[in-house]
Parts: C-alpha cells; structure tokens; sequence
C-alpha cells in the first residue's frame, strides 16, 4: 500500500471519528452559544507584528561548516481566546518570513486551535495543532512512533496534530470517556536517512464505575495504528485492554491495581512480528499538604518485550512555585537494569521566573534498539525594573541507543526593553552543538536584533 492509500485511509477513519465527535459537540454546543453571547462572553485578541536582522553561523549545520549568512526577518503573531463559564475557544496563529541572499521564504508557520464546551454531566473538546520548522530546532523532538530524534541538518519537518475527545456522567456513579488523536509527520530538506514521512490513528475508550465512596473499577481499550514511508514499509498496530481497581484506604491514601494485556504487531516488507502479554501497574499514593507522595510498580509490553519499572515520587506546592520528582529503577527488555527519574522545579519571585527540569527515560525505537535518554533544561526570566529584563533557556540531550550516542547542547540568551507602550526591541544569541555518531560534531550559531509591536483588544 502506498503511503498516499494509507493517508487516504486514515484520513477516512479520522472523518468518521470528527464525524461522531461532531455531531454530539453539535447538538450539545448550540443549544447553549445564544444565551452565552446574551450573558456578555469575556473574549480578546492579541496581534504582534515586527521586524529585525539576523546573522546565522553555520546555517546548514554542516560539520566544519563556516558558511555564514545574513537576513532581514518580519513575524506576526496572532491569539483570540474566547471563555464562558461553560465554554472556551483559543485560536493562535503565526508565522516568520526571512529575505536572505539565499532564499525568501515563510520560517516556522504554526496554527493551534481548541475548543471546550461543558454541560450537566458531560464535557467535549477538541484541539487541532500545525506547526513547521527545523528539525534541529527543538532540544528534545519525541517522533509519532515515541523515539527520540536528535538531528542536525536543514532539514524541516512540519507536524499536524487532531484531538477529539467526548466526556460523558462526570461525578455519577458510571461515567465513561471517548477520546481519538490523529498524528502526522512530514520531514523535508536533506534530513537524515533514518527520519521518514509518518501517520498515527489512535482510540480510547474508559468507563468508570463508582461501586461505593471509597472503590471504584475502570475499564480501558485502546488500539493505535502507526505506517512509516519508509522502504520497507513498516506498520505497527498496538492493542491495551485493561480493569483497574481504585481503593481509597483512608482519607489521605489511595490505592490502584490495574491488570490487563497489550499486543504489540509490527509488519514490513521483511519482517513479521508479534509481542504481547501482562500489562499491570501498583500504586499507592498518599496526599498531604500541598501534594502527595507515590509508590508505582508497572510492568508493560513494548515490541522486543515485556520490561518493569519500580519507582517512588513526590510533590509539593511551594509559596511561589512548585517541586515535583521521581526516582527508580527499570528491568529493560533485554534484561539490563536502568536508574530513570525526573525532577521538575519551578519558581516565581516578583522580579524573577526560574524553572529546572531534569528527565531520564527509557524507550525502544522502530529499529529495536533500547534507548536511554538524558535531559536537563533551564530557564531563568530576569526582570531588571519594570521596562527591561533578560531571558535565558539553556538545555542538553543525550541519547544513547545500540548504535548511537548522540549529544546536543542549545543556549539562547535575549535582552528585552520597552521602548514605549506595546512597542519593545529585542537583542539576543543562539548557540546550538551537536555530537552525532554518524555526522561529528556539528557547531552553528545565530545573532538577532528584533523590533516588535502588540496590540490588544478586551
């Protein structure tokens, strides 16, 4: 099957799902948008628009590369949120154009659009997400197929997102979900070997049964279809269906156990595989003040294997910002025993914003490889006095596969002032490094200067 048949397909499948979701957030929605215009709906818009230099280094990141280039960059930005007590709508939308001694062309266009409506007892939502740009340009880029991409390159990739999801007896004693996601990935440019054109269809169902105040039984399914247009065209279809049993012991302590299977079916032109068996997850969770702590035991299927992970977790509200961490072990696929864990930090002070985050995950890739991933990310807003401050986003990733170890460093800092009202100038670097197995290592650098001016509606 072609990749424009599967395409044609899941698009299919997914006017089905929007055909569904529609026609219930229709008749659900309506009923009710006159008498919310009536009551005075709180609603604004803010555009953005501005213009700049900028001097890249190493644009292609091409290792050694030394080649240097200089455009004039305009940007427009645009937001409209729209809120009721029952319903809410957020439209965003933007995109760069360069003019270059190279090329002129539109950089980074994006479109995010969602939609909530609430009713007696039920909830429906929707979100639609568009955007395109380098596929180096984000630190830590997760594929449809949940691998993890490191790449330097000119290359582009541009990623459509659909959620639709439809709520149904909140706070009764049975209440159920209905939920579908449409993922599609497009690489462009010279990008590498190993990044292919890529579609995900993905569908969940729960119900829950509320059985007395203190216990309740979940039911989930869910099936995901994954296509890669690569040579060997290479399908996944995963399957879960799970029960659960939530057992409040006290007034602060919560107990799980979840029990069910997951079959895990990859097919290529020479390769037809099949994993599956006991999915099962313990946890026990206690609240106090502020938060609650955790103790999770998992032990689920991937496509070389089951694999098990044992970890403890905690978190806090703190007076201006919040902790959040977690540690433990996993029992890999293939038997290797890992530490995984993350911490999340934040805080906000009157003249300072300072978030931290530190993540290691473990994951298997379409090749079949384990992969162990490392992250850390900073970011610190520095206000000088009330027209000036300075923006700081530091982050590194490394990723570390049976026949990869890559690396990639990002720093950007940014000077910002007020001119006058709605008007600001920006000034700022950018300094990216990648370490790639295969390419070496890879250095690019850019220099801007930006002015911009916003206007804003209530």
């Amino acid at each position: 099957m072609t990749l424009y048949a599967k395409r044609a397909a899941i698009l299919a499948k997914v006017a089905v799902y929007a055909a569904l979701f529609g026609i219930t957030a229709f008749n659900s929605a309506m009923a009710q948008v006159q008498s919310d215009l009536d009551d005075g709906v709180p609603s604004g818009s803010r555009l953005s628009i501005g213009t700049g230099l900028r001097w890249d280094y190493n644009p292609e990141q091409v290792p050694d590369g030394e080649v240097t280039r200089t455009g004039l960059i305009s940007f427009a930005d645009y937001s409209y949120s729209w809120e009721t007590p029952s319903t809410a709508l957020v439209f965003k939308a933007g995109a760069d154009y360069v003019l270059g001694a190279q090329s002129n062309d539109f950089d980074a266009p994006y479109l995010d659009v969602s939609f909530i409506h609430e009713m007696a007892r039920t909830r429906v939502s929707s979100a639609f997400r568009y955007d395109k740009g380098d596929i180096s340009s984000s630190t830590y880029s997760e594929a449809s197929d949940g691998s993890i991409d490191i790449a330097s390159g000119s290359g582009g990739v541009a990623q459509s997102r659909m959620k639709l999801g439809f709520e149904g007896g909140i706070d009764a004693p049975l209440s159920y979900e209905l939920s579908g996601e449409w993922r599609q990935t497009d690489f462009s440019g010279a990008v590498s070997a190993s990044h292919f054109d890529n579609d995900t269809l993905r569908g969940e169902a729960r119900a829950t049964a509320q059985l007395s105040p203190m216990t309740s039984v979940v039911f989930d399914v869910m099936h995901e279809d994954f296509s890669k247009n690569d040579d060997l065209n290479t399908e996944r279809t995963t399957d879960l269906a799970r029960v659960s049993v939530v057992q409040r012991l006290d007034r602060i302590t919560v107990a799980r156990l979840g029990v069910g299977e997951r079959r895990t079916a990859l097919s290529s032109e020479v390769e037809n595989t099949t994993a599956s068996g006991l999915a099962a997850t313990v946890s026990l969770r206690r609240e106090h003040s502020g938060g609650d702590s955790q103790l999770r035991y998992t032990r689920d299927i991937n496509k070389i294997g089951a694999w098990q992970t044992l970890s403890i977790g905690r978190s806090n509200a703190l007076s201006n910002g919040a902790v959040e961490w977690s540690l433990g072990v996993t029992d890999t696929s293939r038997g290797n025993v890992e530490v995984i864990g993350d911490l999340t930090y934040r805080q906000n002070l009157k003249r300072d914003n300072f978030a931290l985050g530190l993540t290691r995950r473990y994951g298997v890739n379409d090749d079949g490889d384990e992969e162990m991933v490392n992250r850390a990310n900073l970011t610190l807003d520095h206000a000088f006095d009330d027209v000036s401050g300075v923006n700081v986003r530091l982050s590194a990733t490394t990723l570390t596969a049976l026949n990869t170890n890559d690396a990639e460093y990002d720093a950007r800092i940014a000077y910002r002032r007020d001119i006058i009202e709605g008007v600001s100038v920006e000034a700022g670097v950018r300094f990216q490094v990648f370490d790639e197995a295969v390419y070496g290592l890879t250095r690019s650098g850019r220099v801007f200067l930006t002015l911009s001016r916003d206007f804003s509606t209530r």
